[in-house]
């Protein structure tokens, strides 16, 4: 009797041991050379991608699924948490309550492109004000800082919120834009990809210092649980010099 009892307590204590991991989904737009892929798939690269990929597999008992979608869709699905448990990248809103956002991943200057006919000269912005006026390009639900998103709600510079990630800069170059506020690292990948960066020139004074963070869905009991554990690791990367490494070569390999 004794021997069954053991061997029932061991296989229970198995089972236990080998509970199925905690499946977080995440999602995100495409957003070269963050994210790489085709809407309706897992990403296919990308800096930020290869970045969660490793996080996650450091965590304990933690699957990480990743998904391509719409920006305006992704946030729709995370502030269910139902299907969804939260964003890949993103900065921190307050039009996003219902998001609770992890630690810093990383920074990057958000600037102001132009076509250098235009603007033979460059333009070297002082103030918000001196793009009153102007036609203005950017990312669908993207926000540019404090000062500029107050300038764009009170009406003093309007936005075009262009979703597809390469139809700014087209229209930059046929005259139909002006100015286009975006991610440098962003821009570079997509002015490069499309040949015309010998065309395009920017404002030295950057728009904003955009700060990105995963975004964990409040209404996700998973994304809560594990976001603790999500910035104990990231914390882990930044000590050994990862993010870094990340950015300047491409890879973690």
């Amino acid at each position: 009797m004794r021997r069954i009892f053991l061997i029932g307590l061991f296989v229970t204590s198995g089972i236990t041991a080998w509970s199925a991991p905690t499946v977080i989904r995440l999602c995100e737009d495409p957003w070269p050379p963050y994210v790489i892929g085709k809407i309706g798939h897992a990403p296919e690269g990308g800096i930020l991608t290869i970045l969660l990929q490793k996080i996650f597999q450091r965590m304990e008992n933690v699957h990480l699924e990743m998904r391509i979608q719409p920006w305006k869709r992704c946030l729709r699905e995370v502030k269910s948490g139902r299907r969804i448990d939260g964003f890949m990248g993103g900065l921190q809103s307050k039009d996003r309550p219902y998001v609770l956002f992890s630690d810093i991943l990383f920074s990057q200057r958000a600037l102001a492109f132009f076509l250098k006919e235009q603007f033979p000269n460059g333009f070297d912005w002082k103030t918000v004000e001196d793009f009153r006026g102007y036609r203005i390009g950017g990312g669908a639900a993207f926000s540019f800082g404090d000062r500029f998103d107050a300038a764009i709600q009170a009406g003093t510079i309007q936005i075009y919120e262009l979703g597809e990630a390469t139809l700014p800069y087209q229209m930059l170059v046929r005259g139909r834009l002006d100015f286009v506020f975006n991610n440098e690292l962003v821009a570079r990948t997509l002015l490069y990809e499309l040949g015309i960066a010998d065309k395009i020139g920017q404002a030295p004074t950057p728009i904003n210092q955009s700060v990105y963070h995963v975004g964990f869905s409040r209404n996700s009991e998973k994304a809560i649980a594990v976001l603790p554990q999500f910035n104990r690791i990231l914390a882990e990367f930044k000590a050994e010099g990862l993010i870094e490494q990340l950015f300047a070569k491409g890879t973690l390999e």
